[in-house]
């Protein structure tokens, strides 16, 4: 009997540590296999074994897993990622972004641009000797003419691509003319004339960004001015009362004239301009008569040389006016301003 109970014990021995290298050798794919079964003893063999201490399986350990074994988190199986999905840590190796294509090159037609030249903001004080020629023609004869020097003084100031322009002009001509009788003998007379002006302009300029360096301008000028014919006696005594005309005009004109080159010591420069002679008012103390002279045309010319601060120019300039209409037995005849000189200046 008590070999009986030690084989019983032996066999139970050995079946417990089966089950435990069982779980050990357990993996996520494959369950181990159920226990053998014993076989149930007969009665006898049963009796006898009631009749004894009965054997209980141990009790499960803490060091045998629980079954069926779970798979720990490191056996499981990998899910597919989509991209879209992936997550990169901070120690991760992350891919450069994709660089876009960059479109082919293409041929850049450049516009021409306006800019204003370098220097912006310049003064200058100038002084002009010209001479002097005004003439009056009607039906083709000269009637009146005026030769003599006249004496300008002026002032420029350029800001940005604007330039103002005032001067104040006068001087004392010769003036000669016909004086025509009743029975239509004329007589020619000789005396003075006294003339005394101001003149402003405004100019706006523009400089294309394209060569010859030049510069493209528009403007508008105003002149008044006073032609004073004193009384006077001529060669055979007869006494001739004088009068006085009082002139002013409005010209638009459109100009072109040569960039100034500042890294230059001495260049040559030059400046032209033509325009229309708009509106002319005039009014004669003789019978206290108003003409308005008909439109006409205006040119100037510059050419010279100039350094940082100083210039010298030749210069000339033509105002012509049509007949005027008729206003209380007087017009103002076809008339001719002409003046040529020298111009020179200081511009800082």
């Amino acid at each position: 009997m008590h070999r009986l109970r030690l084989a019983i014990a032996i066999v139970a021995f050995f079946y417990a540590r089966a089950i435990v290298r069982a779980d050990d050798g357990t993996t996520a794919s494959s369950p181990p296999p159920p226990p053998a079964q014993v076989p149930a003893p007969t009665s006898s063999l049963r009796d006898s074994v009631l009749a004894g201490p009965v054997l209980s399986p141990p009790p499960p350990s803490a060091d045998i897993a629980a079954w069926p074994p779970q798979p720990s988190a490191a056996k499981l199986p990998r899910q597919p990622v989509t991209p879209a999905e992936a997550v990169y840590t901070a120690n991760s190796w992350q891919p450069p972004p994709a660089t876009p294509a960059l479109p082919p090159p293409t041929a850049n037609v450049i516009a021409p641009s306006f800019v204003l030249a370098p220097r912006t903001v310049e003064s200058t004080w100038y002084t002009r000797v010209d001479w002097y020629h005004w003439s009056e023609t009607i039906g083709g004869a000269n009637f009146v003419t005026e030769n003599g020097p006249l004496f300008t003084l002026g002032y420029q100031r350029r800001v940005g691509a604007e330039r103002f322009r005032a001067e104040l002009f006068g001087s004392q001509v010769h003036y000669t003319s016909s004086l025509q009788f009743n029975d239509g003998t004329t007589e020619p007379i000789a005396s003075q004339t006294d003339i005394l002006g101001v003149r402003a302009e405004y100019d706006y300029l523009f400089q294309p960004d394209w060569p010859p360096p030049i510069n493209f301008f528009i403007g508008i000028g105003t002149r008044a001015w006073v032609r004073n014919l004193p009384d006077f006696t001529d060669d055979f005594g007869n006494f001739i009362q004088g009068y006085q005309e009082t002139w002013w005009t409005t010209y638009p004109y459109l100009g072109i004239e040569s960039r100034h080159n500042e890294s230059a010591d001495v260049e040559f420069y030059g400046r032209g301009r033509v325009g229309l002679v708009a509106v002319t008012y005039e009014h004669l103390t003789l019978h206290e008569a108003t003409l308005f002279p008909g439109p006409g045309v205006t040119a100037q010319l510059e050419l010279g040389l100039r350094g940082d601060w100083l210039f010298l120019a030749g210069y000339a300039e033509v105002f012509t006016w049509r007949q005027s209409g008729e206003e209380r037995d007087l017009v103002q005849p076809s008339s001719v301003l002409l003046t040529v000189g020298l111009k020179t200046g200081l511009s800082f």
